[in-house]
């Protein structure tokens, strides 16, 4: 079979060109946590921290954007605001600078007297008429406002003359009553008898009290003046026509965090039933969506919004089928690395959304595994391997034997380094020592230490192309390993970089040629003799460098990113190191925001960049690609002119059909085969091959992420198609 040699010379000749080398591409985005979510004047406002300017700013909701609440009189009071509760036009608000009072909707503000037993953070605020009442924190005591001297006096008991220490939970009123509630305490600070717990009620605006209900479990409550609802942290819900005169037991399995009155029907915030809705006064409640929340629910026009876990907002239509994030976002988050996966993009980075994927080189970004984002988890790193998927977090190991589907969490003790699939076991290496596990990641046992101790660091282990193992240790040397990690040998004792230690951070192998950088000194590493011996190609820039990135596109062109002290900057060598040429002309400058251009991944002919964009945005950072063409990479590459070569599909995602373009040779029906996420066949599928392309009509097929397989000769490659 005729062979063609495919000469690629890209020259850069003139500045126009070098100005284009890089385009900024999306990032994946993070979801802004939120310290309070509150209603006011019939607009939902949040609180959140501002990066930018280093303050907490309050926002409310207005034509489907929040902004800065400015026009406000509550951004021009209060900074941190902690809890915001109205009741017709009187509105109480605790910050951070205090607590405030309004009497006009907000139009005017009085600040109350500071109370140090009571702090300026609450736990409850209850407006019943003209009546004011909070309970703390620290004491959980109650305290009522007293409207002459506005300070604010803990309530007593007058039968008794005495403090009424009955730690008050929550606090609730209708027209004509008062409620309080009350959990257990055991020998509590203030009293010497054990509080059983329950709820009380005054009908005198809290000078004198009563028990209504004896329950050492009192959770929350909700009260009219026809209806009051206790919930207990059994699961247990007791409802009262009567002001708690007499209680009706309904068993709902959950407790009830919070309420919300939405007219003809009770909204409630559940766990574990999540959010669920009463049209009988409570008497019966049906699950509308099991997404837990942890604060109320508001409501503006037709939207509902309520915080989730992680202080994450969401919003929904009336019947909480449609519930989704807000678009409270940062645009852009630090990526840590970009894998090539079936075609497409994965990134896994600061952002708490698990991992995410692109299908079109970066421009757009979209959840890879939807648990990990209702989980908010930040993954450090992503492999896979036929069915198993394995995602590495902060002392935590996410597991999959179904593509995907579904996962195990694991606790780690320990932090490693990193992660290797291997045929019959999983293995993690790192400053906590190497383990394997035999059974997915369920259970760990040591590796044989016989060689490759225990202590030993291990910086890098990697499997090359002929299926043995490399590790790389700090202080001792290079091991392998030809039987699955069962068995080590010391292949040598140091590497010589000059100093008693090594620090391996990168691997590469092209032709039975080993390459190894060590992170500092700046060094590269070449074996041909499969480990066994190790010398260093003489690269002269690494000896002005102190930090760097790097991606070895082959033998010959290294891209390498260095920062810290010396030279600073992106370059390229098509000459194994011999000369270098500067490439980062049209990227944001170096300064003290930007400190350095940093190298996270390369996915077929492109390299991807992550920038951090500014010192006070933590976590934050842009995405930049470069092609090869563009770089100036120089590559000899023996091509076969009937090798098996294919489009990216399009479009994509696909609603009706995609369309895969592929080299000018002959596909049958018979060559293509389509599988669903989990590895099983979709059969029976309309597929239409008509010169050098093929369509698939996916209209029948569900939406989800789907493979489609095309054999040629002895070749074969698999598409990743993202249906919707």
């Amino acid at each position: 079979m005729k062979k063609l040699i495919l000469i690629i010379l890209v020259c850069v000749l003139s500045s126009p060109l070098q100005s284009q080398i890089w385009e900024q591409i999306s990032t994946p985005y993070d979801y802004m946590y939120v310290s309070l979510i509150a209603s006011m004047n019939d607009d939902v406002y949040i609180s959140r921290f501002d990066p930018i300017s280093e303050k907490r700013h309050n926002y409310k909701y207005d034509y489907n954007e929040w902004v800065r609440a400015e026009d406000d009189t509550i951004y021009d009071y209060f900074g941190t605001s902690y809890m915001i509760e109205q009741y017709a036009d009187k509105i109480v608000i605790s910050c951070n600078l205090g607590i405030f009072l309004s009497t006009d909707s907000g139009e005017n503000w009085t600040k109350t007297v500071f109370n140090q037993s009571l702090g300026v953070k609450v736990k409850d605020i209850e407006i019943m008429n003209d009546e004011y009442y909070v309970t703390s924190i620290l004491m959980s005591q109650l305290f009522k406002l007293n409207k002459e001297t506005f300070e604010w006096e803990i309530v007593n008991d007058i039968r008794n003359d005495e403090t009424l220490e009955m730690f008050v939970e929550t606090v609730e009123s209708n027209s004509t009553h008062l409620f309080a509630t009350q959990l257990i305490r055991v020998s509590p600070r203030v009293s010497n008898d054990t509080l059983e717990g329950g709820l009380y009620l005054s009908i005198d605006k809290g000078e004198t009290w009563e028990k209504t209900l004896i329950d050492t479990s009192v959770y929350t409550l909700y009260a009219t003046d026809d209806l009051l609802i206790v919930s207990t942290a059994f699961g247990n819900v007791m409802r009262s026509e009567d002001n708690g005169k007499t209680w009706d037991l309904i068993t709902l399995g959950a407790s009830i965090s919070d309420y919300f009155n939405d007219g003809d029907r009770l909204l409630a915030c559940s766990n574990p039933l999540g959010i669920i809705e009463s049209r009988d006064n409570g008497k019966t409640w049906q699950v509308l969506n099991e997404k837990l929340s942890i604060s109320k629910i508001y409501r503006k026009e037709d939207k509902y919004f309520f915080m989730g876990v992680g202080n994450i907002v969401f919003e929904s239509d009336s019947m909480f089928k449609e519930i989704k994030h807000t678009n409270l976002v940062y645009p852009n988050s630090l990526v840590r690395r970009i894998y090539n996966h079936n075609d497409t993009l994965l990134s896994v980075g600061s952002f708490k959304r698990g991992v995410q994927y692109s299908t079109d080189l970066g421009e757009s970004w979209e959840t890879y595994f939807p648990y990990l984002e209702d989980e908010q988890i930040e993954i450090n790193s992503f492999h896979e391997r036929d069915n198993q998927i394995y995602l590495r977090a902060p002392y935590s190991l996410y597991a999959s034997t179904d593509y995907g589907k579904t996962f195990e969490h694991y606790q780690m003790f320990g932090e490693y380094l990193d992660l290797l699939i291997l045929e019959d076991k999983i293995l993690l290496y790192g400053n906590r020592g190497h383990v394997i596990s035999r059974d997915y990641g369920k259970t760990f046992s040591m590796m044989d230490t016989t060689v490759l101790k225990n202590d030993f660091k291990i910086f890098k282990m990697v499997q090359t192309g002929n299926g043995d193992l490399l590790a790389f240790s700090q202080f001792d040397g290079v091991f392998k390993s030809t039987d699955n990690a069962d068995t080590w040998t010391q292949l040598v004792d140091s590497l010589p970089t000059g100093n008693t230690y090594a620090g391996i951070y990168d691997f590469y192998e092209f032709g039975g040629n080993y390459y190894a950088f060590n992170s500092y000194p700046a060094l590269l590493f070449k074996s041909t003799d499969l480990g066994n011996s190790w010398n260093i190609i003489d690269i002269e820039l690494f000896n002005e460098i102190q930090y760097f990135s790097v991606v070895m596109i082959d033998e010959n062109n290294i891209l390498i990113s260095s920062y810290g002290e010396g030279i600073k900057g992106l370059r390229i060598t098509n000459d194994q190191g011999k000369t270098w040429r500067q490439v980062d002309n049209n990227l944001p400058p170096l300064s003290e925001d930007v400190h350095s251009y940093r190298i996270v991944g390369m996915f077929e002919k492109y390299v991807i960049l992550d920038i951090t964009i500014s010192k006070r945005l933590i976590g934050q950072a842009e995405l930049y690609r470069a092609s090869f063409e563009n770089l100036g990479v120089i590559t000899s590459v023996e091509n076969d002119h009937n090798k098996l070569t294919t489009s990216y599909p399009y479009p994509q995602p696909a609603r009706s059909a995609v369309t895969i373009e592929f080299g000018n040779y002959i596909l049958s029906k018979q060559d293509i085969t389509i599988y669903n996420i989990e590895g099983r066949e979709i059969k029976n599928q309309e597929i239409t091959i008509n010169n050098n392309s093929l369509t698939w009509d996916c209209s029948a097929v569900q939406p989800g992420i789907y493979l489609i397989n095309i054999k040629h000769g002895s070749e074969e490659k698999t598409i990743k198609v993202v249906v919707k």
